[in-house]
């Protein structure tokens, strides 16, 4: 009787600790920046416009910007050149730089 009485005392203790080590974790999780969701790898970044480092999109003189949107972990810029064709940027906000360049073109009829 006396062990099954010290058994269940330290399932008890085992209970508590496990409540106060998520409760922690929570507490630590929700007191950084990000929040609760946080930076997950793969995740759109919580705060690109912090991220973004100063830099140059290399546009010729003369480029408009039409547009720009979120696209999972990418900004995408739409941009008219110049010569009247138009691209579409694809920037890291991680990194403030420019991941890749697609061209822009009506569909042949």
């Amino acid at each position: 009787m006396k062990a099954l009485k010290t058994l269940v005392i330290a399932m008890g203790v085992l209970i508590l600790a496990g409540i106060a080590v998520v409760g922690v974790t929570l507490y630590n999780r929700a007191a950084r920046p990000g929040g609760l969701a946080g930076d997950r790898p793969g995740a759109p970044a919580t705060r690109p416009a912090e991220r973004l480092t100063a830099g140059s999109l290399g546009l010729p003189a003369g480029s408009r910007i039409k547009g720009i949107a979120g696209a999972g972990n990418r900004v995408v810029i739409h941009v008219e050149l110049p010569g009247g064709q138009e691209q579409l940027l694809l920037l890291d906000p991680a990194t403030g730089q420019v991941a890749g360049r697609v061209g822009v073109s009506e569909a042949p009829n």
